[in-house]
Parts: C-alpha cells; sequence; structure tokens
C-alpha cells in the first residue's frame, strides 16, 4: 500500500481499504484516553444513561480532537461517525460540517446534506434549519461512515464493515472482535442461546441493561455493548 499523508487537515484516503488501515494504526492509542471512562460508566452509573454519557464522550472527545491548536480532523470524524451510531445528534450535524468546510474529508454538499437529513431527523434543530439553504442539493450517502438504521438487515458483509469501524474506537482489533461473534452467533443477530443470552455477542438481559443497550437484536447497538464490555473485561483482567 502507498503511504498515505496522515498529516492534520488532511483529506480522508480514496479508499474504504486505506481508511481501515488508518483507522486501526492510527487511532488505537487514542482510546485509551477513554477507557477510564467507560470503566466508570460500566460499574458506577444510572443504566438508563449509561448509552447516551457514551455517545456524549465519543462527541466531546472528537470536539475536542477538532477545535484544539492543531485539529486532527480524521480522528474527529471517526469519533462522531462512531457517535452518530448511537443516534448523537449533534455528531451528525459535526461532520456535515467537515464536508460543508472540507476539514479532514473532500468538501462534499451531497454528502453534507445526507448527515443534516440524518441530524434533522434525530431532532437536531440547527439542522433542519441548516437544510433550508441547501434545496435543490440531493443528498447522498457517507462511503465511510454509515449510518445507522436499525431496521435494515445486515448479512455478514455489512456486520464486518461495523465491526472495522467501532473496534478501533475501544482499541481492539476487529479481527479479535469478528472471531468472538464467530463463536457466540455465527453472525446471527437473532441469536438467542438457551441461558437467554442474545445478539452478535449474546448479551445478557442483565448485561444489555448494564450498558444501556435497548435492543439487542439491533446489530449496531449489540456490537456497540459487547464491543465495551468486552473492552472493560480484558481492562479488568489483563490491564492491556
Amino acid at each position: 500500500m502507498d503511504r498515505i499523508d496522515f498529516s492534520p487537515g488532511h483529506c480522508l484516503p480514496n479508499s474504504l481499504l486505506e481508511f481501515i488501515d488508518y483507522t486501526f494504526r492510527y487511532l488505537r492509542l487514542e482510546t485509551m484516553k477513554l477507557l477510564f471512562f467507560l470503566m466508570i460508566l460500566l460499574s458506577n452509573h444510572a443504566y438508563a444513561s449509561v448509552w447516551q454519557d457514551q455517545a456524549t464522550a465519543f462527541r466531546e472527545y472528537a470536539d475536542q480532537l477538532a477545535n484544539n491548536k492543531y485539529p486532527d480532523y480524521r480522528k474527529a470524524y471517526h469519533f462522531y461517525c462512531v457517535s452518530t451510531a448511537m443516534n448523537e445528534k449533534q455528531a451528525a450535524y459535526e461532520i456535515a460540517n467537515l464536508y460543508l468546510h472540507g476539514h479532514g474529508v473532500e468538501a462534499s454538499l451531497p454528502i453534507a446534506k445526507g448527515w443534516l437529513v440524518y441530524s434533522a431527523k434525530l431532532g437536531h434543530q440547527q439542522a433542519v434549519d441548516k437544510l433550508k439553504e441547501y434545496p435543490e442539493i440531493i443528498s447522498t450517502n457517507d462511503p465511510f461512515c454509515p449510518k445507522h438504521d436499525a431496521s435494515k438487515k445486515m448479512n455478514k458483509k455489512d456486520i464486518q464493515a461495523w465491526v472495522t469501524l467501532i473496534s478501533p474506537t475501544f482499541g481492539l482489533d476487529p479481527q479479535m472482535v469478528n472471531a468472538v461473534i464467530t463463536v457466540e452467533s455465527g453472525f446471527n443477530p437473532k441469536a438467542i442461546s438457551k441461558k437467554n443470552a442474545r445478539g452478535l455477542m449474546q448479551l445478557l438481559p442483565s448485561t444489555a441493561k448494564r450498558l444501556g443497550v435497548k435492543n439487542s437484536f439491533d446489530p449496531v447497538q449489540n456490537m456497540i455493548g459487547g464491543i465495551t464490555y468486552l473492552r472493560y473485561l480484558l481492562q479488568m483482567f489483563s490491564g492491556d
């Protein structure tokens, strides 16, 4: 693979493969700053707010990356992306701004509008107002960050793409997470064990509640919850 320019503010790679390579190599260490916060959430926090607090934590970390003296829009984009998978409407709005201004990504009004539409659907009033500025622009999907749609059925390829996106945010190797999913559910989002463990990563109802996962059969919710818990266990028992 050719060398990629990872200097702050440079555009995202042109291929998904390059983006995955960047994600795994350059975000792994950054996530360590979030792990202590996640451990606190899992051990000593009201269940109902864990999910939203974690999504907000990712978005606020992305805000710091984007707004410091030497902004790193690439990393900010990644954390915003994972936050949007948890329905964080402000994160979706911030991705739209990245595309509007060409910060860390190639400027694109159609992709920006796609994120404004998504943010507006989540109830972001500024996104609703901003959409009025682009009535003739046809929105399009972001090729690097899929939008979470719980109603959409996922095949194995879709699931693996989400694993590749989410895992490095928690400092985990996507191959390890894929191996766990293979053993636990065989990539069946509707899997239920004899002990009532559910979904891709086989979350027990009590564990899902603790993680703030409302629907264990939603593949993305299950993955984020399962990966969060896996990272927590690894941190507890191996100190890795």
